[in-house]
């Protein structure tokens, strides 16, 4: 049984690797340094904001920032499903003091980003050519200097998805388990047996 749990946790992986494809990455933004709320994102003039470039760095004590791009969907990614997604190097560190983001698409309000919450669905049936207009009002957070904008859109395989946290979730249940239990047992042959039906060989086959 052990061989098997561990057998069933590499495929899960491999699986979850798969939920996402094609991705493209976002290398540049116009930034400006503010300390104004935004009242009406289309009254805003990015053209005039300085370039940053997704190497550098950027950051500080309870500032602020907005940060603008042009999302331009790629041919390849007709009629699928689109997220972007935003992380800035804070990732799995403490939440209460990790830069926060609105975020407007199109010039109104879609969704608040952080660490735990770093994606957005900009379409369900794309249409190659569309462009998004992007703007992230950011704020640093408590002493936080040496921040990222490292970003990216890229293909949501909903069905992979769905498949992987309907095996994940009993897994990690099972985990917790105990091992000679009926019910772990259970739970370990019907995921086996799932992931049996998969074929691996070649992805999205």
């Amino acid at each position: 049984m052990r061989l098997i749990k561990e057998r069933n946790g590499k495929l899960l992986e491999d699986l979850r690797e798969l939920i996402y494809r094609d991705p493209v990455r976002i290398t540049s933004y116009k930034m400006e340094k503010t300390a104004e709320r935004i009242e009406n994102a289309d009254e805003l003039r990015p053209d005039t904001w300085e370039e940053f470039d997704c190497g550098e760095i950027w950051g500080g004590d309870h500032e602020y920032f907005r940060f603008y791009t042009e999302i331009t969907i790629p041919e390849e990614y007709a009629g699928c499903k689109v997220i972007y997604e935003l992380k800035t190097g804070r990732e799995r560190q403490w939440d209460a003091t990790n830069p926060q983001f609105l975020a407007y698409v199109n010039g109104k309000i879609c969704q608040g980003l952080d660490v735990n919450h770093r994606e957005i669905l900009l379409t369900e049936n794309a249409q190659a050519g569309q462009t998004y207009r992007l703007l992230l009002s950011a704020y640093t957070g408590d002493r936080l200097f040496d921040l990222k904008l490292d970003s990216e859109i890229k293909v949501l395989e909903s069905s992979v998805e769905k498949l992987y946290y309907d095996l994940r979730v009993p897994y990690d249940v099972a985990r917790m388990l105990d091992t000679s239990s009926d019910e772990y047992i259970c739970i370990q042959n019907a995921v086996t047996e799932a992931l049996n039906r998969v074929d691996f060989r070649v992805s999205y086959s």
